[in-house]
């Protein structure tokens, strides 16, 4: 079966998944100027195929992307070359993230969080962005709640078909342990093989759901302010109800 991205890399964007992280930008500029903060550099972590990376280094911003995904790396730099972007992809683990230089923006999106899975380990995370933080810098991250992966992910089946993919995930919740596995089957369209030939590949990821404040608490614990949570696409502060918060957290200058 191989690692998770080894073959969604490639139709990841035709999936559509590229397009939270441009929902996110759209937030990002008004966080920013909320925080008086004016990027100059920028790192993205668990960048993927760099949809973000990209567009912050179109604002002239100098940027890096970090992932765990050689695949998805290999997709954010051809999409970074194709527009003739200086954007820095690194492989790295967000457990084990050292770069050697600290930004004023580092943003982690699309429930990225969620994939670390022990509580020492997401602490350890925090850790590493607030030393790559400088005074005054801010992160910028989003999570899956625990009500939507136990309730609206919770052992539910979820189908689409795009014009040469079709995916259907399989859900399955386990209280016990908090975790949430997802099972995506995809069937792509292989039209050099002939009209009707797919290939089909299976991906199984993984997600673990914490409480608000636990992010909060944990954000404090490594030096970082909380300056802003909300409930993603609506104007409030979220609650264990929402499926989805941002947090914006500050390093003290």
């Amino acid at each position: 079966m191989g690692k998770i991205y080894d073959k969604y890399a490639e139709i990841y964007d035709a999936t559509g998944q590229d397009e939270f992280g441009k929902r996110m930008l759209r937030d990002l500029r008004e966080i920013l100027q909320e925080a008086g903060v004016k990027p100059r550099r920028a790192l993205d972590i668990a960048c993927g195929t760099g949809t973000v990376a990209v567009l912050l280094a179109q604002e002239g911003i100098k940027v890096w992307g970090v992932d765990a995904s050689d695949r998805m790396l290999a997709v954010a730099r051809r999409k970074a070359k194709s527009l003739s972007l200086p954007v820095t992809f690194i492989r790295q683990d967000m457990r084990s993230l050292e770069l050697g230089q600290t930004f004023d923006l580092v943003t982690c999106f699309y429930d990225a969080i969620n994939y670390i899975l022990c509580e020492a380990e997401l602490q350890t995370v925090f850790d590493k962005v607030s030393q790559h933080l400088d005074p005054g810098g801010v992160f910028v991250f989003d999570a899956n709640t625990v009500h939507a992966l136990r309730d609206v992910w919770g052992n539910n089946s979820f189908a689409d078909v795009e014009e040469d993919i079709a995916y259907i995930w399989n859900n399955r919740y386990h209280p016990e342990t908090g975790l949430a596995v997802l099972t995506a089957t995809f069937f792509v369209r292989k039209p050099d093989l002939g009209d009707d030939v797919y290939e089909r590949f299976v991906e199984i990821h993984v997600e673990k759901g914490y409480p608000i404040d636990k992010l909060a608490s944990m954000l404090e614990e490594s030096g970082l302010k909380v300056i802003k949570q909300y409930a993603h696409g609506k104007s409030r502060p979220a609650t264990e109800e929402d499926t989805r918060v941002v947090f914006v957290a500050q390093k003290p200058s």
